[in-house]
């Protein structure tokens, strides 16, 4: 909720805000905006983990993926910008695709090192915070996260 909380106060401050769930495990940042988004459009949209799944594949199908693949979030009374990018499509197969995902074979065999490095930067040139939302302790995702 905090994440959540500050995002917002800087979207009334006039900045442009990316959150992103990486919590992957326990998905669900954009329930703290579900009064002002389309759930159902939401529900269908792809994240981090179809990401993540197809770069381990070697057919990421653009520089940045489904990262494009954000949902701009309309708040009453601010003129910055909110952009959402959550955990994952939360179909019948998420939480599988969460354990498939292999993070090693993903730096190891995919360049994710590099691919980390031009999302970081894609994210840097268009938003003037980015927010990240995920599991505390020691886990691979969260190395991912300091990055």
């Amino acid at each position: 909720m905090a994440l959540a909380n500050i995002a917002t106060l800087l979207v009334q401050w006039s900045y442009r805000v990316l959150v992103v769930d990486l919590g992957l495990e326990a998905p669900g940042l954009e329930a703290f905006f579900s009064g002002f988004i389309d759930n159902e459009r939401v529900r269908a949209l792809p994240g981090i983990i179809e990401f993540l799944m197809e770069a381990s594949s070697g057919k990421l199908s653009s520089q940045t993926g489904g990262l494009r693949e954000t949902l701009r979030i309309r708040l009453p009374r601010t003129k910055g910008i909110l952009s959402l990018l959550k955990a994952g499509h939360r179909d019948d197969d998420y939480f599988k695709k969460v354990r498939q995902l292999d993070l090693r074979d993903f730096y190891e065999s995919a360049d994710g090192g590099s691919i980390i490095e031009r999302i970081r930067k894609y994210w840097k040139d268009k938003y003037d915070f980015v927010l990240v939302d995920s599991r505390t302790g020691l886990t691979d995702i969260g190395g991912l996260c300091t990055v």
